[in-house]
């Protein structure tokens, strides 16, 4: 039983913020392989990060020099503010939110779930894929990070039953917007 994916959205809030706001958690290191995907993006590309903690993969881009847009969404208030810190200006945006909720109006170059897929139901896994990649631009793609696939073989099944397209390249599975097959992508 996964008991991050299945605990209820409060108890994970919970357990969030108390690592956030009062163990003052260590803030891991982005991924090496993230940070060298995302930042060969141009610069005017946008990307929405969710369950982005406290927000090592903007501060990761920016030390390579990728000043793009980027938008960060967790669960606790306590990372989003610590996140926030980083930088303060238009180009950099948070939102308190658990990733089974968040949606948006605008569209994204690339939605990025770092080590994050799994703190979901993997029932409902499909259908959260689904709506993000409706939030995508038509050249857009789904970045996920599973560093153990083996251990996460259920999400890594249904991220590659979003379509043939899925590419693997070591922890990282890159889904293009257009190779969602139809029926999941409504």
């Amino acid at each position: 039983m996964n008991l991050r994916a299945n605990a209820p959205t409060f108890v994970k809030k919970l357990i969030w913020e108390i690592k956030y706001g009062f163990r003052n958690y260590a803030m891991p290191v982005a991924p090496g392989d993230v940070v060298s995907q995302l930042s060969r993006l141009p610069n005017h590309a946008r990307i929405l990060e969710l369950g982005c903690g406290g927000g090592s993969l903007l501060k990761a881009l920016r030390q390579t020099g990728w000043q793009g847009h980027y938008c960060g969404s967790d669960i606790s208030e306590a990372a989003i503010r610590g996140a926030s810190k980083i930088e303060k200006n238009g180009n950099s945006s948070w939102v308190v939110s658990d990733i089974e909720s968040f949606d948006s109006d605008l569209k994204w170059d690339v939605i990025a779930l770092v080590e994050s897929i799994y703190y979901v139901k993997v029932e409902k896994a499909g259908q959260i894929l689904a709506r993000a990649v409706g939030m995508l631009n038509a050249d857009g793609y789904l970045l996920l990070r599973v560093h153990d696939f083996a251990k996460h073989h259920e999400y890594i099944d249904v991220i590659r039953g979003l379509g043939s397209h899925v590419e693997h390249k070591g922890a990282l599975l890159i889904v293009p917007a257009q190779g969602i097959s139809a029926a999941v992508a409504h």
